[in-house]
């Protein structure tokens, strides 16, 4: 598994506030959007991306990270049915973890799951 970048909140305060003011981020162009500013140079541009969908994951009240789906590279529109079913999953998936207190949340931070190729629709 490669090394997954760890995103500052001091450095990238703006898309922190927007993500966590509604538990979920939704940029269809990461170009186009203004939150991504500080994050168009490096971050964005290094890692080839062009649209995410990033959704808040909230354990027992409060945002404990971030599950992140980027389209590489390139635009993408997300879908409401598809934003919905994400934030579904996800909110669930944060249920069972803060409903087993043997789960070690600080080893499920290090998780990430490896971009797969498969052919995604672009918006138009």
């Amino acid at each position: 598994m490669r090394d997954h970048a760890r995103l500052n909140e001091s450095q990238y305060r703006d898309y922190f506030a927007a993500l966590i003011q509604t538990g979920v981020f939704v940029a269809d162009d990461v170009a186009a959007e203004p939150f991504l500013v500080a994050m168009r140079g490096l971050f964005l541009a290094e890692h080839r991306i062009g649209a995410l969908l990033d959704i808040a994951v909230m354990i027992n009240g409060r945002a404990d990270g971030i599950v992140c789906c980027e389209q590489i590279p390139g635009s993408r529109c997300w879908q409401p049915e598809v934003v919905a079913a994400a934030c579904a999953a996800i909110s669930r998936a944060a249920l069972l973890i803060a409903a087993d207190p043997s789960v070690d949340i600080d080893a499920i931070r290090s998780i990430a799951i490896e971009p797969f190729d498969a052919p995604l629709p672009r918006c138009r």
